[in-house]
């Protein structure tokens, strides 16, 4: 996630599930006489830090080697219990496309990339993450399918992204619980009287 009441920006790739190391978040390797792609070197800018947060579901070792393995500019943790409020301070959050997630990056009304977990037969975060495309409100990466996202499809989705301003909060009513509440009390009413 990008904060934007930061000085420095700070990115945060929350709830990234795509591990296997298929998109990095680090600096390039400068070789002499080579460069990297410049929409990779942007997103690598030490003027711009990244958060990952990592799941319980994957391994201490891996989450090891991810630390390790990334740039001064990238902080990786595990997950917080204040997601929802670092998500709220951000630019940009990169998720994975869980029921929790989208209600709090719909919540949020952050810039937001989803790439869904959809290995195998699992359907519900694509089917999530597509309809908040269509809706406006997220990005949608793919890594299955007939055309996989690959790391240049996160460059462009981020530096666009960022580019952007914060789309507009939609009319979504996300007091589901306070409504079937609501429901229950005048059903229970209705039977009371008889």
């Amino acid at each position: 996630m990008v904060n934007p009441d930061t000085p420095s920006d700070t990115v945060n790739a929350g709830r990234l599930g795509v591990y296997r190391h298929r998109f990095r978040i680090r600096s390039p390797r400068r070789r002499p006489g080579r460069h990297p792609p410049a929409g990779q070197a942007r997103l690598c800018e030490p003027s711009r830090h990244w958060r990952i947060l990592v799941g319980k579901g994957v391994a201490e070792s891996d989450f090891a080697a991810l630390r390790q393995t990334a740039s001064p500019n990238v902080t990786v943790e595990r997950a917080r219990a204040d997601f929802p409020a670092l998500l709220a301070r951000s630019a940009l959050s990169i998720s994975q496309a869980g029921y929790n997630t989208v209600l709090d990056l719909v919540a949020a009304g952050r810039p937001a990339i989803v790439v869904p977990f959809d290995e195998g037969a699992e359907t519900e975060q694509a089917i999530r993450a597509e309809a908040m495309e269509r809706a406006g409100l997220a990005r949608c990466l793919r890594l299955s399918g007939p055309e996989p996202a690959r790391p240049a499809d996160l460059v462009a989705a981020v530096t666009a992204a960022l580019a952007c301003e914060v789309p507009a909060r939609p009319a979504i009513d996300l007091d589901g619980s306070g409504r079937i509440a609501g429901l229950l009390r005048r059903l229970l009413a209705t039977q009371a009287r008889g």
